[in-house]
């Protein structure tokens, strides 16, 4: 970054906050790409409870796990771009 001298070492483009990721420019792209990564990694690791579970109770652990990430800090999605809220596709 110019004009920031030594400074400029420290800077990172992503800033988290609460468990909210922003982007340097204040987008939300940051944290629907941290969000979706962090679903399929821990539905991968639910599938390796699979055999141990019925199909109804697996169901039931996938949808509560992802709808508590999708849940947590929803209000701040408001307003966000139809390309963005895509990636939660």
């Amino acid at each position: 970054m110019p004009g920031l001298g030594s400074l400029s070492t420290y800077v990172k483009q992503e800033a988290r906050n609460l468990g909210v990721v922003f982007g340097s420019c204040l987008s939300f792209n940051a944290q629907v790409s941290k969000v979706v990564q962090t679903c399929c990694m821990k539905t991968q690791l639910i599938s390796k409870v699979r055999p141990f579970l019925s199909f109804s109770y697996l169901e039931k652990v996938i949808h509560r796990f992802i709808t508590c990430r999708l849940d947590y800090c929803n209000a701040s999605y408001s307003g966000i771009s139809k390309e963005t809220f895509i990636g939660f596709n």
